[in-house]
């Protein structure tokens, strides 16, 4: 489907993945490395941009019951990303129909999907949409950003917080970027089908590493039914979105995936 589409998202996959193989090296020459990697991934989709929490190298120390902040690490983990993003910057500050087009486009959803409008309808399975769309049902006005926020909030920030006190490990880092990408597709507008091939990688490390996690058997039918359900719910959902225009098949799974990487951050407290 992302061949048939045309879609970027093997690019997008190509990029996170090698920036989280540097990083995982542990040496400073390869955190840059890895943060400049990770910065392209960004300037192409850039929700990623919920990774770089997930890549400052602050922990929590159950023993002595203190935070850890190396600075150093964080700094040089940050910088090539911050570097990429600050030159893109630029260029929309130069030319501002370009900075427009993107906040309407990738921070409010506009020119995406309207249900009484001219825009065709879009079947993305995210949180976000969904409220969007009750909200337009409602003859409602609301700030779109306003929601993306909000809701980004709400999903991202306790499961960092159990993130960040869970223990230490050396492959700490890949499930940031598992829990990032979930928030991802769960808080922005679009989340079709074809975006799970960014996911689908990160659970297969996942269940290669933690196969003693108690709900690993759940969390493989998860995967299992992203792989073979999706599909055919967001086939269902253009059959029936006249009537309910919600597509909540694809949303459910990534919920009970977010589910399942907060009970296995919590465990780790």
């Amino acid at each position: 489907m992302n061949y048939f589409l045309g879609q970027i998202n093997f690019l997008i996959l190509v990029f996170i993945l090698a920036s989280l193989f540097y990083f995982l090296k542990g040496r400073k020459r390869y955190d840059f490395l890895g943060s400049l990697l990770l910065g392209f991934g960004i300037l192409v989709k850039p929700t990623l941009i919920l990774i770089l929490p997930f890549i400052i190298a602050l922990s929590y120390n159950r023993e002595t019951r203190k935070f850890t902040f190396k600075f150093k690490q964080t700094i040089i983990r940050l910088s090539g990303s911050i570097i990429l993003i600050v030159i893109s910057g630029f260029f929309f500050l130069i030319y501002r129909i370009m900075l427009d087009d993107f906040i309407k486009v990738n921070l409010t959803g506009k020119h995406t999907y309207s249900i009484r409008g001219d825009v065709e309808v879009n079947p993305s399975f995210s949180l976000t949409r969904i409220v969007l769309i009750s909200y337009e049902l409602l003859d409602l006005n609301i700030n779109n950003f306003l929601v993306l926020i909000v809701i980004s909030l709400l999903i991202f920030l306790p499961i960092y917080f159990l993130f960040i006190l869970s223990a230490d490990q050396p492959n700490k880092i890949i499930i940031g970027y598992l829990i990032a990408v979930t928030t991802a597709l769960i808080v922005y507008f679009d989340t079709w089908p074809h975006h799970l091939v960014v996911l689908a990688p990160f659970m297969i490390l996942f269940m290669l590493l933690y196969k003693n996690f108690e709900r690993f058997t759940f969390f493989k039918y998860i995967h299992n039914l992203l792989a073979i359900l999706t599909v055919m719910l967001w086939s269902l959902f253009f059959l029936t979105y006249e009537i309910f225009p919600f597509n909540l098949g694809g949303l459910v799974l990534l919920i009970l995936l977010y589910y399942n990487l907060f009970i296995f951050c919590k465990h780790r407290i």
